[in-house]
């Protein structure tokens, strides 16, 4: 579980790294991953449904959808609390065994120090792209 900082700059250098979610909180932790210099692979969502094919150039894919070796990839999980659980339990489900998830706290902190952030050369919605709310 990620509870400060310093659990972010732990992962540094971690490859095959996937957000989970696509709303408030997925941006919020990949503007901290991509601020300490994590390879970001892309982004996971439950169903396509009201979620765009791509989020600050990276692929938004279905949990099935993956690529790679479920052991040699890291999901960050950031969606709203309520959906953690559920989350967690499909990740496992599918045979991932990297899961991290964020403390409440600290998931707290992090949305509201998300608009300070800057990543050059990143946006998180391009002309055509929308953006799906619920983080799944």
């Amino acid at each position: 579980m990620i509870t400060s900082d310093h659990d972010f700059e732990r992962m540094k250098g971690k490859q095959n790294i996937y957000i989970y979610g696509a709303g408030n909180m997925a941006d919020a932790v990949y503007g901290h991953l991509a601020g300490n210099q994590c390879a970001v692979k892309g982004f996971v969502v439950s169903r396509t449904l009201n979620n765009p094919d791509r989020l600050k150039g990276l692929p938004v894919v279905l949990a099935y959808d993956i690529p790679g070796w479920k052991e040699d990839v890291c999901v960050v999980v950031a969606v709203m609390p309520v959906y953690r659980k559920e989350v967690v339990d499909l990740l496992l489900q599918l045979g991932f065994c990297n899961i991290i998830t964020l403390s409440d706290p600290y998931a707290n902190e992090l949305k509201e120090r998300r608009d300070s952030w800057t990543v050059p050369g990143t946006v998180w919605s391009s002309p055509g792209e929308s953006r799906g709310d619920t983080g799944s």
